[in-house]
């Protein structure tokens, strides 16, 4: 959001230049609550890189991109950036058309830089935070109702053989068994009205399925998850 925010501040030909020279990301798994994904897909204007559950996959796809962020919903995520990226900015001074556009190359260059992209530990991303909130003049209120999260489940169905559970790249579809992802798919569209979404991935140290769903309502979230964990306790 910040990125948005200071790259608008540039001059239009810049601002465009900048956009179409230096690929930005965010990164999240298929945990990553709906509310925050459309937040991204329709205000933003990033690219949205969805991973596996895991650090090494959010690292890797982050990887794919001159600067992004990534993240899990455990908290674990930072901003990475290609060291080339320093120069990418460089070449852009030729656009300057005022001051406020060197200062502004100037401090995107600055903030980008003072992530730990190695670790992601929590002081420079708090501090990163603070930084973000003084350039937006935005209150922390503010920052946490710029959407609202859906509600969401966890829940674990046990079954006899997890290797048959084979998901997709980023864990939010099963390649098989098909039944079950087509059974997901009509239980979802049934409730497409509270922006129902719902996914399960095997467990990668037990015999279970592990499901998630969320919603408008609890309700409808816990609801949706029964279903899916019947259907898959029924039939594996």
């Amino acid at each position: 959001m910040t990125l948005k925010f200071l790259i608008g501040k540039l001059s239009k030909n810049l601002q465009q230049k900048f956009i179409s020279d230096i690929s930005i990301g965010v990164v999240c798994t298929a945990y990553s609550n709906g509310a925050f994904i459309n937040y991204v897909k329709n205000n933003l204007g990033f690219t949205l890189g969805m991973s596996k559950t895991g650090v090494k996959h959010l690292t890797a796809e982050s990887k794919k991109f001159d600067v992004a962020t990534y993240f899990e919903s455990n908290g674990h995520g930072t901003i990475t950036y290609r060291e080339t990226i320093r120069n990418k900015i460089e070449k852009l001074t030729s656009l300057i058309e005022s001051s406020s556009d060197g200062q502004t190359l100037e401090l995107l260059s600055l903030y980008i830089s003072m992530f730990n992209q190695t670790v992601g530990d929590s002081l420079s991303a708090l501090i990163g935070v603070e930084c973000s909130l003084k350039l937006m003049n935005m209150s922390t209120k503010e920052l946490y109702e710029i959407y609202k999260e859906l509600e969401y489940v966890n829940i674990k169905a046990v079954v006899k053989n997890k290797n048959i559970f084979i998901p997709n790249d980023d864990e939010s579809r099963l390649l098989e068994p098909l039944d079950v992802q087509s059974f997901i798919d009509e239980t979802v569209k049934s409730y497409l009205k509270f922006n129902a979404r719902c996914f399960v991935r095997p467990s990668g140290t037990e015999d279970i399925i592990r499901i998630y769903s969320e919603a408008d309502t609890n309700e409808v979230a816990v609801e949706i998850a029964e279903k899916v964990k019947k259907h898959i306790i029924n039939n594996y």
